[in-house]
């Protein structure tokens, strides 16, 4: 069980870093890629589905090490388990699935997120909201 916690915290990173340069690493006009925006959406979504899988992994690994350090202690192991998958570095990425993300002219990144035109009345009254709340 712990080589397959070993080699899924392993390479879903090396896998989603992967996909991350794809659709963000561009240094001339011409170098990379051409994408789409159907094909910038899939990537940002395969790659984001590998840093969750691999934050899971993460948690459960850290859940069940430290539960059995701690007498077998279960609700420690599930605090610890949901506080994993709850952090900022899980949060950020999930956001981007409100946006689409469409190509960029060369000095930006390959692919930009916009937002799209069925949630553009939503995404404002959100901004309104938090900024009237602020």
């Amino acid at each position: 069980m712990g080589k397959a916690f070993f080699v899924m915290i392993r390479y879903a990173f090396l896998v989603d870093t992967s996909l991350v340069l794809l659709y963000t690493l561009r240094v001339t006009p011409t170098s990379g890629p051409t994408l789409t925006a159907t094909s910038c959406q899939l990537l940002y979504n395969a790659a984001t589905a590998f840093q969750f899988v691999g934050f899971a992994t993460v948690s459960v690994f850290v859940a069940l090490r430290i539960s059995a350090l701690w007498s077998h202690n279960w609700l420690l192991g599930i605090i610890l388990f949901f506080l994993g998958l709850f952090n900022p570095f899980v949060a950020i990425p999930a956001t981007g699935f409100g946006f689409s993300m469409v190509p960029a002219p060369w000095p930006m990144f390959a692919c930009v997120q916009t937002v799209s035109p069925q949630r553009q009345s939503l995404f404002f009254l959100v901004c309104v909201t938090v900024k009237s709340r602020s």
